[in-house]
């Protein structure tokens, strides 16, 4: 049950990375109106 747990974590931490990367691009790509 922990190494699922575990499993799941780096997923999510996987996912928000990649989710914050993405938002990143694309507030460039758009201009950037957020700091």
């Amino acid at each position: 049950m922990d190494g699922w747990m575990d499993g799941i974590t780096v997923l999510e931490k996987f996912l928000l990375t990649t989710n914050a990367e993405l938002v990143d691009q694309k507030g460039r790509q758009s201009g950037g109106s957020n700091p």
